[in-house]
């Protein structure tokens, strides 16, 4: 339920039907989240730092939903998820053409790496995003790089942000570092996999929650609104 609305109700009202059936590590709960927290927004700038597949623009983009907002989604579009063995196995498309899956190390809490050669065709996110998000492409802005260049390339205040890239540390860091100096007064930031991933609570004890007026923790989201 959502604002005492049935929730498939609100995906077909709000265009989100076919969104919500795009391969995410979203829930629902976190999209509709999402969607209430751009709605708060509407009309404004929001940017997300990792897109994959678009599951989660799509509910921000049609929280802004105002022909005046935009939405930037930062992603290399190189990550491709592939369902293996009933399970989701993690394959990045490195630049120098090395193709390497990947895991989370909950001991070193970091990424480990394991080569599988080369890779012979393109990774297919990229074309995949700009497919499931086309209904909202008049608001969406992919900026595909680096979130540490893309955030150097956006001149508006960000009235949302959503971080969603990796999860060490020295990575959430940079992305906070960089993109908090665009964010608005007043701005509303959400980060993903706050409940397992120790830099990214690091990174909101540290740096969010001291600037924070009003937060709430999810099973797996944080969302704050700054002063």
């Amino acid at each position: 339920m959502l604002r005492g609305m049935p929730r498939l109700f609100f995906l077909l009202k709000n265009r989100l039907y076919k969104a919500d059936k795009i391969f995410t590590q979203t829930t629902g709960e976190e999209r509709d989240t999402l969607f209430e927290l751009a709605r708060t927004k509407e009309g404004g700038i929001a940017a997300e730092i990792g897109s994959a597949y678009g599951a989660s623009a799509c509910f921000i983009a049609a929280g802004l939903r105002n022909k005046n907002s935009k939405l930037y989604c930062v992603d290399k579009w190189n990550i491709e998820y592939r369902q293996e063995n009933g399970e989701v196995a993690n394959y990045l498309y490195e630049e120098d053409g090395r193709l390497r899956q990947f895991r989370w190390d909950p001991i070193d809490a970091r990424m480990k790496f394991t080569d599988f050669g080369g890779w012979k065709s393109q990774c297919p996110a990229y074309s995949q995003f700009l497919e499931n998000t086309e209904m909202f492409s008049h608001l969406i802005r992919p900026l595909r790089g680096d979130s540490t260049a893309a955030a150097a390339l956006v001149r508006e205040n960000i009235d949302f942000l959503f971080v969603d890239g990796w999860h060490e540390y020295e990575k959430v860091k940079e992305d906070w570092t960089a993109w908090s100096k665009r964010v608005a007064r007043a701005a509303i930031v959400a980060f993903h996999d706050s409940g397992w991933a120790p830099g990214v609570q690091r990174v909101i004890s540290e740096d969010v929650l001291p600037r924070a007026i009003e937060h709430r923790y999810l099973p797996n989201m944080f969302w704050a609104i700054l002063e």
